[in-house]
Formats: C-alpha cells, structure tokens, sequence
C-alpha cells in the first residue's frame, strides 16, 4: 500500500481502512471514525487506542497521529535507484518547485537522518511532475514507488466500490457533503521513522 499522487481509488480505500475522516470547522482533517467523529475521549480526557492489522500492512493511532508500518515480503528491501527525479516539463517548473517546498514546511519532507531514521539510504525514490488535462497549471509533484512496491503485496481498492458510481452518489448530497483533497490528508498519516529511509527522495541536493 505505497503511494504517491494518491488517486480517488486508493484514497477511499485508504479513508476506509483507516476507520474514516473527518473536516473540522477550521478545515483540519482527522482520522479514526467513531473516535473522529464523535470526539470520544477517555476518563483521563486521552483519545483511545487504536491498531489495525492488514495483509500489507499495519496502522496505529496514538491518541495523537496515525502511524503506519510495511509488511515486507522477502525482507527489508534494498533499493538501487539512483535516479532523483524524470524530467519536469520547462512550463511547470515553478509550480512543481512551490508545491516540494510546501511539502517541508508542513513537516511532509523532512532531512534524512540516519541516527534517526535507523540507517543510511541506499537506492532513492524518483521524483516526477503531474497535471490534470482541465488543469495544466495545477502541478503535482509525485514518487514513482514502483521499485519499493514490489517488496509489498499491495492491493489498493479491491473492496472499493466503483469510483464514478461513488462521485455520482457524493454529488447528489449537495450541500450535506464537503470536499476532502485526498492528497494531503494521506500525507498526515505518517510513516514509522524506522522505514522512512525506505521513501527517501532527493530534492535541491539533500536527502
């Protein structure tokens, strides 16, 4: 279950399994279903606990943050990339620069460390550039995870139902239902420091 650019597919997949999504007033997002939605607290005014176990993978919920951690196949894997990142078009450049540089100031990207990432980095993942046809000026930047995948049994959307059926069903609440850019709230689960040497990109020279 590694991804990037997440798509609609994956993305209610990934809201399903984590238990739900929920958007504050302030446009906060916030994962774990009942707990989400309902602000279930503790006699100590702790969120509780919450682990889910899948073929793939496995998610916990501190109280805090969800955290998730890879189940490998054959063992840790070891990465031979080298490449940083494809060619980004010339028109997109800027955009594509804005957007990376979002990423570390929401603590998205953050500088490898060793000590604290549990070693040092051998192969990277690349990084790329994507834009919707209706919306060329609107740029993604992405990682193309298909050397590590192949270390997983990932099997994103195979209980999900079919993604226009979904969207058609969403629009005819109107106003009862908000919009929920999948993209970022993926990115607010987190990785498990000990396999984040694994995702590690290249960008302006550092890890």
């Amino acid at each position: 279950m590694l991804v990037c650019g997440v798509d609609v597919i994956l993305g209610m997949d990934i809201v399903k399994r984590l238990g739900g999504v929920c958007i504050g007033k302030d446009g906060g997002v916030s994962w774990g279903g009942k707990h989400c939605a309902l602000g279930v607290t503790s006699a100590s005014g702790e969120r509780p606990k919450m682990r889910i176990q899948e073929n793939d993978f496995t998610a916990e919920f501190d109280g805090h943050q969800w955290t998730v951690e890879w189940k490998w196949q054959n063992g840790e894997p070891q990465l031979s990339n080298r490449c940083a990142q494809y060619a980004v078009p010339g028109e997109c450049q800027s955009e594509y620069a804005a957007e990376l540089d979002q990423w570390v100031v929401d603590g998205w990207l953050e500088l490898h460390n060793p000590e604290v990432h549990n070693g040092d980095v051998d192969g990277v993942i690349p990084l790329m550039a994507t834009s919707q046809p209706n919306k060329p000026k609107k740029v993604h930047p992405v990682m193309d995870y298909c050397e590590l995948n192949s270390y997983v049994e990932s099997k994103p959307g195979q209980d999900t139902a079919v993604c226009q059926e979904k969207l058609r069903e969403w629009r005819r609440q109107g106003s009862a239902a908000s919009l929920l850019d999948l993209r970022k709230a993926y990115l607010q689960v987190h990785v498990s420091k000990d396999l984040q040497r694994f995702q590690t990109v290249k960008y302006e020279g550092q890890l």
